[in-house]
């Protein structure tokens, strides 16, 4: 599958999405399917990051996205443009309150199958150390079922960006 990725940004690197199918801060995508000319366009709701398969796309809409009805989740669209699931945040493995995901990205292999990476973040639940605005996870989704790994995690401190 071809896809023609229009970016919010000039700068924004877009050799991520040659390398891993992944796109950050698009505000338009195209492609063609069943002979059919397709295109999901954004202008209020902004699109934090897309995953463009040859099956199916996930486009994740962060909270600042207020006019998407699903904002932090992971929206999946069949290749028509019809959402076809609503994948929620993981539950958390290190704390204890659900948290929004703030990215997708790498793709690796986990017991023969393929599993892409979501962040999720604490939202400054935890601040009881100096310095620290929050912790991150990494929970692996596998691009089959779409079910989290349930052991599989990387736990980050968040100095702030």
């Amino acid at each position: 599958m071809e896809y023609n990725v229009e970016y919010r940004y000039d700068n924004d690197i877009k050799e991520n999405f040659l390398q891993n199918k992944v796109a950050l801060k698009f505000k338009k995508v195209e492609w063609k399917f069943d002979d059919n000319f397709y295109r999901l366009e954004y202008d209020e709701a902004k699109p934090y990051c897309g995953y463009f398969s040859d099956e199916y796309i996930l486009v994740l809409f962060i909270e600042d996205s207020l006019v998407h009805p699903h904002p932090n989740n992971l929206l999946m669209y069949n290749l028509k443009k019809e959402i076809i699931k609503i994948i929620p945040p993981p539950t958390p493995i290190n704390w204890d309150k659900v948290s929004p995901i703030h990215g997708i990205g790498e793709i690796k292999k986990i017991d023969g199958e393929n599993y892409i990476s979501v962040g999720i973040s604490t939202d400054n639940y935890f601040l009881k150390e100096k310095g620290v605005i929050g912790f991150i996870e990494v929970r692996w989704l596998n691009l089959k079922t779409f079910e989290y790994h349930p052991t599989e995690n990387t736990f980050i401190k968040d100095y702030g960006r």
